[in-house]
């Protein structure tokens, strides 16, 4: 079987990797599903724009020199209120979050990384690198951590949360809630950027 598997990769459609990520079920669908993308592209088109009384002279200028895309978000958005102008939000006050969430849990997994094949079209369409697999498995006994990244569209970056959730009574008595200051919990932090005094937060 090891030696067909070689054998398939070698074809110029198909790549070999090692390393998978799990991803349950529910996010692969909602990942894949046409109204998650309807539900973004509202959000984008009703937030990055302000309905305003006059036309811009100088966005409007800009409008000429923009590309079809940017043109056919400005024309949608100014049709869905009704003929209005509208105004872009500055990029310092778009802000983005995002949220990682990592299991944690104590010992070690059983099993050994299996090489996978996958088609280099499928790559190419789910938009990135990493390759995943669909795992609703329950057998690890552990808890999920947070991660939430905030940046605005001119580059600044927020602190840095985690956030702890699910603990017991047990393990937080008399104590609902708990947030810790901890130093170089952000990024350049750690000693990678000299004299950064930053902090970052952690909730739990």
């Amino acid at each position: 079987v090891d030696n067909y598997r070689v054998q398939i990769a070698n074809n110029a459609n198909v790549s070999l990797t090692q390393k998978t990520v799990i991803k349950s079920t529910t996010r692969a669908t909602a990942e894949s599903s046409i109204r998650a993308v309807i539900s973004l592209l509202t959000v984008i088109a009703s937030g990055h724009f302000i309905p305003v009384d006059e036309e811009c002279p100088e966005i409007k200028s800009q409008l000429r020199d923009a590309d079809d895309k940017c043109r056919l978000l400005y024309d949608m958005v100014v049709e869905a209120l009704g003929g209005v102008s509208v105004y872009p939000v500055k990029p310092e006050y778009i802000y983005s979050t995002d949220d990682t969430t990592c299991y944690i849990f104590e010992g070690k997994v059983n099993g050994k990384d299996k090489w996978t094949l996958v088609s280099n079209d499928s790559i190419r369409k789910s938009g990135t690198k990493a390759v995943y697999r669909v795992e609703d498995n329950k057998m690890m006994n552990g808890m999920r951590v947070k991660l939430t990244f905030t940046f605005s569209a001119a580059g600044m970056c927020a602190p840095l949360f985690v956030t702890v959730s699910g603990l017991s009574e047990e393990e937080m008595p008399n104590k609902p809630f708990l947030h810790m200051r901890v130093p170089g919990l952000c990024i350049g932090g750690g000693g990678v950027t000299v004299g950064n005094n930053g902090e970052g937060h952690v909730f739990s």
